[in-house]
């Protein structure tokens, strides 16, 4: 994973089709979640990614770091609040 290059990932906090990794990030030690696409071949999460990718810079200050993991989109965040699922609280930032 090109991902383990930049955060050590703890374990999984929820898959909800998202799934979220309890992460450290490798430079500063800053605990995050890095949020994995699991289905990227799905079109709602295609639809999703591509709403999150086009949303100006101004919406986007709470999204770390947007990429891709092979195949698979991913999207790192400070940790989301607490009960929120990953898929609900990029809907609503995405404005879907």
């Amino acid at each position: 994973m090109e991902l383990e290059s930049s955060y050590t990932l703890l374990g999984v906090v929820r898959d909800d089709g998202i799934r979220t990794y309890r992460a450290i990030e490798i430079a500063s030690g800053q605990e995050l979640q890095v949020h994995l696409f699991a289905k990227p071949g799905s079109e709602p999460d295609r639809a999703l990614f591509r709403a999150i990718r086009s949303l100006p810079v101004s919406k986007r200050r709470e999204l770390l770091e947007i990429g891709m993991e092979g195949d698979a989109p991913y999207i790192v965040t400070e940790k989301l609040p607490e009960g929120s699922t990953a898929r609900a609280w990029l809907t609503k930032l995405a404005g879907l």
